[in-house]
């Protein structure tokens, strides 16, 4: 197979076909673009590297950190349906990131969002190692949401790096399978 022509996903979904070859499609596509070189992988979590959530007497000691990675958090049906579940999120035992791979200025849907979450850019970091290694290292993140599946500004090679213990890709942005089976331990639906 040549990885160089095959389909795009994204367009692939707009063409009746059927789920298997949709599947195989995104599988053919991720080896290709969800590659990142094994210098720039992030050595694997273990448990003892993740920071415990609760001490030895049951107390907690610290919150759930959860990302999201997306373009789309602004005035886009992905970040207008997620406004509400950004509001309605529980601060008292969850930290929640947006990492936001589009510049988005002067939009009240982000502007909104950002007052629920802490508003990260990653849209002028081009070095996809780099970001994977500043989601892991600067902020902790123990769960990372991939909002963007196979569409424009996607960022799948931070997700190769495996910068959170658990990573997650989402059918809000993309309705279908990524197919980067490395990249993501859980597809939400």
């Amino acid at each position: 197979i040549d990885l160089n022509v095959c389909l795009q996903p994204y367009h692939a979904s707009y063409m009746n076909i059927t789920g298997e070859l949709m599947r195989d499609t995104a599988v053919m596509y991720a080896r290709r673009e969800a590659f990142i070189s094994d210098d720039q992988r992030l050595p694997q979590l273990l448990p003892e590297d993740v920071e415990p959530l609760y001490n030895e007497n049951g107390e907690r000691v610290r919150k759930l950190r959860v990302g999201y990675l997306s373009s789309d958090l602004g005035n886009h049906p992905v970040g207008r349906n997620m406004l509400g579940v950004m509001i309605a999120h529980n601060k008292d035992n969850f930290e929640w990131y947006c990492f936001s791979t589009k510049q988005i200025q002067g939009d009240p849907v982000q502007s909104t969002m950002a007052q629920h979450c802490e508003w990260v850019d990653i849209s002028l970091k081009a070095n996809h190692a780099a970001v994977a290694k500043m989601i892991r290292d600067d902020y902790k993140i123990d769960v990372l949401i991939d909002l963007n599946g196979w569409t424009a500004y996607r960022r799948l090679q931070v997700f190769a790096a495996r910068p959170a213990p658990i990573q997650m890709t989402h059918g809000l942005g993309f309705v279908g399978t990524v197919g980067a089976k490395d990249c993501f331990d859980f597809f939400i639906t």
